[in-house]
């Protein structure tokens, strides 16, 4: 039998591998690799924060299916144009595909897509970007089923 001190450990367990992994994902532009919790440099131009629930994500943070998850990709004019920021959709999560759809009057971004599995975020040349200096952009999911383990 479990303690309840236990349960809430190996949760945050979980969640902290799921939380790390999907911020490699992002983390991690097209021809690039960058998998695992490991601690991983965002490309230049890019910053990366977590929501729950639409509040910050806290360390003790308990996940349970239906709750809301934002990844919050922050862009700035430094940001490497030449290929797609890839992100990763991890399994046992469900994205709002209204995602997919780039912001009205962004001058930033190209497009958002869906390929094979990964949203792919392209910008156009920051020369194009016009009096634009930064942006934000949110991937918006919902936990379909939380593992305890």
């Amino acid at each position: 039998m479990h303690s309840e001190t236990e349960e809430s450990s190996r949760t945050k367990s979980t969640f902290s591998r799921f939380l790390a992994s999907i911020l490699a994902a992002v983390l991690s532009v097209t021809g690039l690799v960058a998998l695992g919790p490991a601690a991983v440099a965002a490309p230049v131009g890019i910053s990366v924060s977590a929501l729950h629930n639409g509040g910050p994500l806290a360390d003790d943070a308990v996940v349970a299916s239906g709750d809301k998850f934002t990844l919050r990709v922050v862009y700035d004019n430094g940001v490497d144009t030449s290929s797609p920021l890839t992100v990763g959709l991890p399994d046992g999560v469900t994205f709002d595909e209204s995602s997919l759809q780039v912001p009205s009057g962004n001058t930033a971004i190209q497009s958002v897509d869906l390929v094979h599995g990964d949203v792919q975020i392209t910008f156009y040349d920051t020369a194009d970007w016009g009096e634009t200096n930064q942006g934000v952009w949110d991937l918006d999911m919902t936990f379909d089923e939380v593992e305890r383990t």
